[in-house]
């Protein structure tokens, strides 16, 4: 698979001792990032169909992280060591290094003012069949 970025994850999860929702930061440097401009006729009219999708090898670098289906991940109580795909989640293009901390300045507004192409996940796509060289992950983002 050919590669032209790198993205920065951010994995969703509520945290009850907190009350609320905290993100878990993952690099993955070498998957496919496509973004394509599109049109669409609704009822209402002419309706911009603006996609991206983002492809993940198999051998893409996680940072020696390894990655875990959605429900399996959500049961582990140490998370440092993995990484999953949901939907919900949070993907920025690039490495970048901004703590995702839910206070003031350390946002999901704070992260959208501050950087560009910051996604959330819309579908996810395990595409793990096949030979190992073909096998992928496929996200939708908005």
């Amino acid at each position: 698979m050919m590669t032209n970025a790198d993205i920065t994850v951010y994995n969703r999860q509520f945290d009850k001792a907190q009350d609320k929702y905290i993100y878990l930061r993952t690099y993955l440097k070498g998957v496919n990032w496509q973004d394509s401009k599109g049109i669409r006729i609704a009822e209402s009219g002419v309706v911009s169909d603006d996609r991206t999708r983002i492809f993940i090898p198999l051998d893409v670098d996680a940072e020696d992280k390894q990655y875990k289906k959605p429900k399996t991940y959500k049961r582990m109580d140490d998370k440092s060591l993995f990484y999953t795909l949901d939907n919900e989640d949070i993907v920025v293009k690039g490495i970048i290094d901004f703590d995702l901390t839910g206070r003031p300045g350390e946002n999901v507004s704070s992260l959208q003012a501050k950087y560009d192409d910051v996604m959330v996940i819309t579908k996810v796509r395990d595409n793990r069949r096949g030979s190992r060289t073909i096998q992928h992950f496929e996200l939708e983002v908005k």
